[in-house]
C-alpha cells in the first residue's frame, strides 16, 4: 500500500521535460561523437603527413620499379617540398659539395679535321643549358626531386647544342623487349608557339644517345601526328637506379616524410614554449576575496618593476625559466640527414648540437658525406662523357676530373705523405707527378723534364743533376770490378758530394764472374762534414 501510494504521488514528467532529457542525451552523444571524430581526424592527418612525398603503391613497382606516371607525381610533390627549410638546405649542401670547384675536361682534341668541341662547349647557349654553373646546379636539383635529367642533343648551323627537357613533357618510352629496364627512345609532347599566337601540338620520338646507332633495328610504333627525329638524340641521366628498374629514385624521396615530421615537432615545441612563457608567477592568499583583489591589482600593472602591495605571496611557477627541449627531436633530423647523405651538423647548422664538442663530431661524420659526393661525381663524369662522345671526342681522349674535395689542411698532409715516399725512392717520378697533380686538381699539365729540382732530404741537388751523377731512387752505374780479390784502403779529400776523406773500400770478385761483388765506401767529405754512403749490389 505504501509503495502504491508513492507511485501515485510520483509526478509524471511533462512533455517539455521529456524533450529536455532527450536533448541532453543527444548533446552528450554529439559531444562523444565530436571527440571521436577529432581523434580520427588526428590519426588521418598523421597518416597523411607520413605518406607525403609518396605515390599510391603499385604492386608492379617491385618488378619493374616506378612508372613514368609515378615519377611525375613524385617530382611535383618533392618540388613543393623544397619549401621545407631542411629539404632546401639539404639540396644546397649536396650541390655545393658535388660541384664545388667545378669540373674539368682537360685538353680537348683540336686542329684541322677535328670537331671544334671547345667552341661548342663555350657557346653561351650550351653554357646556359648544360656546361655552365647554373645549369650544373639545376641538373643536381632535378636529381634531387625527379631522379632523372633529360637533355636533347641536336645540330644546327654547324653547331651542336644540348638543351634540357622537362620530365612532365615525356609521355612514353620505347623499351627493349628482353630488358624492360633498358629504354631505347622517349616520346615528348608539348605545345609549340611561334610567338604570333599560333600554337601547334607537337609529338616526337628521339632515340637515346646510347641506341641511336641501332635505330635501323628498333621499330617504334608511330601513331598519326607523331614523328621520329633521327638526326637528334636524347640523353637520360638517372640516379639511384636498380637492376630491372627503368627509372631511378629521387635523392630526396626518403627524406621528405621525415622532414615534415621534424617540422611538426619544431612547431609543437614553439606552441609549448609560448604556453610555458604565458604564466610566470602564482599568487597565494588567505582567502578567495583576497585572491580576487590581488588579481585586480595585477591587472592594472602594465610596467616592469611594479610593486605588489599586501599580504599575498608571489611564487614563480615551476615551469618558469624552462623551455621546450628542442634537442630531443635531433634523432628525427638525423634520419633526414641520413636520407640526404649529409651530416646532421651541417643540415642543422648547429655544430654543438646543444652538447658541445661540435667540431670534433663534425670531422668524424664528414667521411660518409665525402664518399657519397665522390660516388655522385663519378656518375656525373660518366654522364658528361656521353655528351663529349656525341660531340666527337673519342673516349680514349677524354680526361674528365673534378676539383679535389679535400680541404687545404688535408691536402697538405697528403702531399707530405706523397713526397715522403717519393724521397725514399718507393715510387717513380712519373707516378709521383701524376698523383700530385690529381691531388691538386691540375689537369692537362705536361710535366717538365729539364727543370733542375731543388735539394731534398735525400741529398739530391742541382749540382748532382747538372753533373749527371746518380740521383736518389736511381741505380748508380756499376763500377768496373777489380781483376781479383783485394783489399784497398786509402785517405783523401772529396769535394761537393763526392765521397772521400778517411774511408775503406773492400771488394771481392772471382775470375770466373768478376761482376759479382759488393763495394762499400763510407767516408767524410770536405763538404761541411756530411756523411755519405753508396752501396752497390750487383
Amino acid at each position: 500500500m505504501v509503495e502504491n501510494a508513492a507511485q501515485k504521488t510520483q509526478k509524471k514528467p511533462t512533455l517539455r521535460e521529456q524533450v529536455q532529457t532527450l536533448e541532453m542525451a543527444l548533446d552528450a552523444s554529439n559531444t562523444q561523437t565530436a571527440i571521436l571524430r577529432e581523434q580520427l581526424d588526428n590519426w588521418v592527418g598523421m597518416m597523411a603527413r607520413e605518406d607525403m612525398g609518396w605515390a599510391s603503391f603499385d604492386p608492379s613497382f617491385m618488378d619493374v620499379g616506378p612508372s613514368l606516371n609515378q615519377m611525375k607525381i613524385w617530382s611535383a610533390q618533392l618540388r613543393k617540398g623544397l619549401a621545407n627549410v631542411h629539404m632546401n638546405h639539404g639540396l644546397k649542401l649536396r650541390t655545393n659539395y658535388i660541384w664545388g670547384g667545378g669540373i674539368d675536361y682537360g685538353v680537348l682534341p683540336s686542329g684541322k679535321g677535328l670537331p671544334p668541341v671547345q667552341k661548342w662547349i663555350d657557346d653561351p647557349i650550351n653554357q646556359a643549358n648544360f656546361f655552365g654553373t647554373r645549369a650544373r646546379h639545376q641538373r643536381e636539383s632535378a636529381n634531387f626531386t625527379d631522379g632523372i635529367v633529360l637533355y636533347r642533343g641536336y645540330t644546327k648551323g654547324g653547331m651542336k647544342y644540348v638543351e634540357p627537357i622537362p620530365l612532365r613533357q615525356i609521355t612514353a618510352t620505347m623499351r627493349s623487349p628482353d630488358r624492360p629496364d633498358q629504354i631505347w627512345a622517349y616520346k615528348r609532347e608539348y605545345i609549340y608557339s611561334d610567338g604570333s599566337g599560333k600554337e601547334e601540338f607537337v609529338r616526337e620520338w628521339r632515340y637515346t644517345d646510347q641506341f641511336i646507332s641501332r635505330k635501323d633495328d628498333i621499330h617504334i610504333p608511330v601513331l598519326k601526328g607523331e614523328q621520329i627525329l633521327e638526326d637528334e638524340v636524347i640523353f637520360d641521366f638517372q640516379v639511384n637506379t636498380q637492376i630491372g628498374h627503368a627509372f631511378g629514385i629521387p635523392d630526396s624521396l626518403g627524406a621528405m616524410a621525415w622532414a615534415n615530421v621534424y617540422r611538426n615537432f619544431m612547431m609543437n615545441g614553439k606552441v609549448m614554449s609560448d604556453a610555458l612563457a604565458q604564466f610566470a608567477f602564482q599568487v597565494t592568499t588567505k582567502s578567495k576575496t583576497a585572491t580576487q583583489n590581488v588579481g585586480a591589482k595585477l591587472a592594472d600593472m602594465n610596467q616592469a618593476g611594479s610593486t605588489l602591495v599586501g599580504d599575498a605571496v608571489l611564487n614563480s611557477v615551476n615551469s618558469a625559466g624552462k623551455g621546450y627541449d628542442f634537442n630531443s627531436g635531433r634523432p628525427l633530423l638525423s634520419v633526414v640527414a641520413a636520407a640526404l647523405e649529409v651530416s646532421v651538423i651541417a643540415l642543422s647548422s648547429d655544430p654543438a648540437g646543444g652538447k658541445g664538442g661540435g667540431y670534433g663530431t663534425a670531422q668524424t661524420l664528414d667521411l660518409p658525406t665525402r664518399l657519397a659526393v665522390e660516388a655522385r661525381r663519378q656518375i656525373h663524369i660518366e654522364d658528361d662523357a656521353r655528351v663529349l662522345t656525341w660531340m666527337g671526342v673519342p673516349t680514349v681522349k677524354q680526361d674528365i676530373t673534378f676539383a679535389p674535395l679535400d680541404d687545404s689542411a688535408e691536402m697538405y698532409r697528403q702531399l707530405q705523405a706523397l713526397a715522403l715516399v717519393y724521397d725514399r725512392g718507393v715510387i717513380e717520378p712519373d707516378k709521383f707527378a701524376d698523383a700530385a697533380l690529381d691531388l691538386l686538381g691540375v689537369n692537362g699539365n705536361i710535366v717538365p723534364r729539364d727543370v733542375i729540382v731543388p735539394a731534398t732530404v735525400s741529398g739530391e741537388t742541382a749540382l748532382q743533376k747538372a753533373q749527371g751523377l746518380p740521383q736518389f731512387g736511381q741505380i748508380p752505374a756499376v763500377p768496373k770490378p777489380p781483376t781479383g780479390p783485394g783489399d784497398t784502403s786509402g785517405a783523401g779529400n772529396g769535394g761537393g758530394f763526392q765521397s772521400g776523406g778517411s774511408g775503406k773500400k773492400r771488394a771481392a770478385a772471382t775470375t770466373a764472374n768478376p761482376s759479382q761483388g759488393h763495394s762499400s765506401n763510407v767516408g767524410k767529405g770536405a763538404d761541411g762534414g756530411k756523411q755519405g754512403r753508396t752501396d752497390t749490389l750487383t
